[in-house]
């Protein structure tokens, strides 16, 4: 599929680093000469961070947590045969939230990673903590493939993104540590099909429910995540329950190319006694919330994208997660709450050209989501979002660390992304990013905030808000204070420079700077915090 999409290009118009370029990806795409290949790396990372009273939780941290590096990896790929591809790493490293904390949130624990947290400075060496910091729920990235000239199949545990967004994208994003997921494609020159269902965990894996005498008697306002603690009902939570993102999308370019289309659809489906309605195995039913509300939420993105000069790309992406028309949603009423409609945009440009002995490109994004996306109404069964956990250690301390499964700041935001880079590939790499954003009060574990038609004396979200300024009306599952002390929408700035240099064949550093502030910090008016997040690291491969 990649040599499909290099030979649209012909080498004989390219000169100098855009055929270094060329060269680079075709050498990298050669077949494989032997069926078995072995190759490893060792990694020295050390980071450190200033605050580490407010900056603890990893939506503080601007390199996110899942790039930790880990100490030892060992990587091993093989051919079955000339259509079958099997890969799988085996990493030695510590665990990922190798910590707990309550704040900002109160009364409840929520993970936080090592290399932010409490500690101002941190090693990636997998036993600083002792034998009880090594983290055995490895690897996670593995995968056999099958395939031939149009198509693929793939099933393991891999990361996955769709579209081209610099700060994140709407339906999914690679900032999810992994998707235990089976994947089918289909392709030609022009036209690209996929499907895909990932597992996550069921919520009531990583929720903890009192006061519960049978598995549907637990009230959804009793949960409360707990970060590590698998309690749930009595028995055995992990021998039943589902949790499936269910997707395809469809891709094509037209015009020589030159402008592009992309449709994805999907659906969270959630079953407690782990059953499977058939039909939500179709994702071309775009009304599923007509037909299986209880058991499922639906979200579909629309991506475009024109090369309107040779060096220049416009793009946008579109989300719909609530969308109400007569029967199929739940509009909102002047007497009755309703859902009220949930539309995120996306718009940006690129560029990128040769210069010197590398290639330098360019980009700015903006983005504006609503304050109830990847939101839903909660029914029996538990909290039906968009929103997914990883477990990631198997041991006496249950890991999970939950994240918006489409764009990583989720919900209630106003964004703005300026990058920079240079780069030479296989030696130099450097970039420059500005990240401007303002964010409402709700969060990953807000409920959906209900709406009127008409204007009332309720304290329930107004359907024209913007941005939310206060939590009033909407319960918190993990911060029981929100509707009293989230008073200001916060403000981060943050300026991040990024570098890698391969200064001997085997031998690479990089490092990562990145200059945070945060105005009315945990959405509390007049509170401003600031941080100097570092990250940097040696590789040996081998």
């Amino acid at each position: 599929e990649l040599l499909l999409m290099l030979s649209r290009l012909d080498p004989n118009s390219l000169s100098g680093a855009a055929l270094g370029f060329y060269n680079f990806a075709l050498e990298g795409l050669r077949p494989q000469e032997r069926p078995f290949e072995f190759e490893g790396e060792t990694t020295i990372e050390v980071f450190a961070h200033n605050n580490t009273e407010q900056f603890i939780s990893q939506d503080t941290y601007i390199r996110h947590p899942n790039l930790l590096k880990p100490f030892a990896n060992f990587k091993f790929d093989f051919f079955l045969t000339n259509h079958g591809y099997g890969y799988f790493e085996i990493p030695l490293m510590g665990l990922i939230y190798g910590e707990t904390t309550a704040a900002p949130h109160k009364d409840v624990t929520i993970p936080a990673s090592t290399r932010s947290g409490a500690h101002g400075f941190g090693l990636n060496l997998p036993f600083t903590g002792g034998f009880k910091d090594l983290n055995f729920f490895v690897p996670f990235r593995t995968l056999v493939a099958f395939g031939g000239r149009g198509w693929n199949f793939q099933i393991g545990r891999d990361r996955l993104s769709w579209g081209n967004g610099e700060s994140g994208n709407f339906m999914v994003g690679d900032h999810v540590h992994y998707h235990n997921a089976a994947r089918a494609t289909f392709y030609n020159g022009t036209f690209k099909y996929m499907y895909n269902i990932s597992s996550f965990p069921n919520p009531r894996h990583y929720y903890k429910i009192t006061a519960v005498t049978s598995p549907m008697d637990y009230k959804v306002d009793e949960w409360q995540p707990t970060g590590i603690e698998g309690e749930s009902y009595s028995g055995n939570p992990y021998d039943e329950g589902l949790n499936l993102f269910i997707a395809h999308r469809l891709e094509w370019r037209l015009f020589r190319e030159k402008l592009g289309f992309a449709l994805s659809e999907s659906v969270m489906y959630q079953s407690d006694t782990g059953t499977i309605i058939p039909d939500v195995l179709l994702p071309s039913m775009f009304l599923h919330d007509l037909y299986n509300n209880p058991n499922q939420n639906s979200l579909l993105a629309l991506e475009a994208d024109f090369s309107i000069l040779p060096r220049l790309n416009i793009y946008g992406q579109m989300a719909v997660d609530e969308f109400n028309i007569p029967l199929a949603e739940n509009p909102p009423k002047p007497d009755a709450p309703g859902n009220q409609e949930t539309m995120a945009f996306m718009a940006g440009a690129k560029t990128a050209f040769p210069l010197w002995r590398g290639m330098f490109s360019a980009s700015f994004e903006y983005v504006k989501t609503p304050p109830n996306l990847y939101l839903h109404e909660v029914r029996k069964g538990g909290t039906l979002t968009y929103i997914v956990a990883n477990r990631y250690a198997e041991t006496s301390m249950q890991q999970y660390g939950e994240e918006f499964l489409g764009y990583r700041w989720g919900g209630d935001a106003r964004v703005f992304n300026l990058r920079a880079s240079y780069r030479e590939f296989g030696r130099l790499d450097l970039t420059a990013n500005l990240f401007l954003m303002t964010h409402g009060t709700r969060d990953k574990w807000s409920k959906l905030a209900q709406v009127y038609s008409t204007d009332t004396d309720r304290t329930d979200v107004p359907t024209d808000v913007p941005i939310t300024e206060n939590h009033a009306g909407v319960d918190n599952y993990a911060d029981a204070d929100a509707k009293t002390t989230r008073n200001a929408a916060y403000v981060m700035t943050a300026f991040s420079l990024t570098g890698s240099w391969q200064f001997l064949p085997d031998y690479r550093v990089y490092g990562q700077i990145d200059f945070v502030s945060i105005e009315n910090f945990g959405n509390i008016s007049g509170v401003e915090a600031s941080d100097v997040q570092l990250t940097l690291g040696v590789t040996y491969s081998f």
